[in-house]
């Protein structure tokens, strides 16, 4: 057979075989990835508001801050107080940040002091709202560190909120002093706010267990008025 031959027909099998692979045999496309969502947070994500006993104390504070201002003076370590427990600066000043902050817990709008109008007010939260950052790969051939060791435990009592015990202790120094200057014609509202702040049953009566959380936070001792002694206090919120 002549060799020329033999090369044609071996060029033609060759393109064919090729023709046929860019047709049939090609690698099929690669589907693109799935699109996350925007900014990659979901979207049930959102601000929360832990410590509702924060919140609480803040509240608390605020209406003594609003009658306070009420009655024409200022007690500057009464605001400051609350300033710190609503996340303000705790400067003793009553301007707009510290305006807009009552009235957001009270509903009463009192002109500040310093400035004009109130500031707009959202309490500060225990979490952020921003999503938790994807884990970084580990590096190739990396050592995993040692396991963390656990605390040691607590002790039985211990007191977790300190700006609870914070505001416990500016309440019962008005009520020290109310009870000093009233006598039985106390101020049973004001008493109730200490004792539900202080962890106690909130009935308005002055006896052992009040006076001794009032004698444990402020080292007053002042006759109960209903009963006899001093009940033992901690704290235990």
């Amino acid at each position: 057979m002549d060799p020329l031959m033999l090369i044609g027909g071996g060029l033609a099998l060759y393109a064919l075989f090729r023709s046929s692979q860019s047709s049939d045999g090609g690698a099929s496309p690669v589907a693109p990835p799935p699109q996350l969502p925007a900014g990659g947070a979901s979207p049930s994500a959102g601000p929360r508001v832990d410590d509702r006993q924060r919140l609480d104390a803040a509240a608390t504070i605020a209406k003594l801050v609003v009658a306070n201002l009420k009655s024409g003076k200022i007690d500057r370590t009464l605001l400051r107080q609350f300033q710190t427990v609503a996340g303000l600066a705790p400067d003793g000043i009553y301007g707009p940040k510290t305006a807009g902050a009552l009235k957001w817990y009270t509903g009463v709008a009192i002109p500040p002091h310093v400035g004009k109008g109130s500031a707009s007010y959202a309490p500060p939260t225990s979490r952020s709202s921003a999503p938790a950052a994807p884990p970084r790969p580990a590096a190739p051939h990396a050592v995993a560190p040692p396991p963390a060791v656990p605390p040691p435990a607590a002790p039985v009592v211990q007191v977790r909120d300190r700006q609870r015990l914070d505001a416990a202790a500016t309440i019962a120094k008005l009520v020290v002093a109310d009870i000093q200057k009233s006598g039985k014609r106390y101020n049973r509202n004001l008493l109730k706010k200490f004792q539900q702040v202080a962890g106690l049953a909130a009935d308005g009566l002055y006896g052992p267990k009040s006076a001794g959380a009032l004698k444990w936070y402020t080292n007053v001792a002042l006759a109960p008025l209903v009963g006899k002694g001093f009940a033992t206090y901690l704290p235990n919120f």
